[in-house]
């Protein structure tokens, strides 16, 4: 009977790690290249103000502003975004960061004016701030030994890419 648990407890540490490796490799392929879309999203600003500073009759400082309201919005809204994350769950908050993140993205196609502007990127980085550091977040609390190592290299490789 002694000799049943060694075994047991063996088997139980192999299928956790089989479970969790299974687990894990169906996420991470989708956190990496929704990591990879949001830094394509951050950058996407410079490239339309090629047509966009004339289509709307921006300055450079206007400009310049517009495209820094989304940093302090993300700076601003960061850790009350993981704190409600971890009161809601990773389930539920990342979801959320993405649904509202995509709406947003696709009300800057409505921007006619340098107001708007202002208000969509403030919106824009409000909207995302949680994502990045929800995800690090998120890899620690499904296992915060062994696997963070290997999921932030393959998540900043997404950063790479972008």
């Amino acid at each position: 009977m002694t000799d049943q648990l060694p075994n047991r407890a063996i088997d139980n540490d192999a299928l956790e790690k089989e479970t969790m490796r299974r687990v894990i490799w169906r996420i991470l392929p989708f956190l990496v290249v929704s990591y990879l879309v949001s830094i394509i999203d951050r950058g996407n600003i410079g490239m339309a103000a090629l047509q966009m500073n004339e289509d709307l009759g921006l300055s450079k400082a206007a400009f310049g502003f517009a495209s820094s309201l989304y940093f302090v919005a993300y700076f601003i809204f960061e850790v009350p975004s993981n704190l409600a994350m971890q009161k809601v769950g990773a389930r539920l908050w990342i979801p959320r960061i993405m649904i509202s993140w995509g709406v947003v993205s696709m009300c800057m196609a409505l921007v006619q004016n340098t107001t708007s502007l202002y208000i969509v990127r403030f919106l824009l980085g409000a909207a995302e701030a949680g994502f990045f550091p929800g995800v690090v977040l998120y890899s620690y609390l499904v296992d915060p030994v062994t696997l963070p190592c290997a999921h932030h290299c393959l998540f900043y490789g997404g950063h790479s890419a972008g």
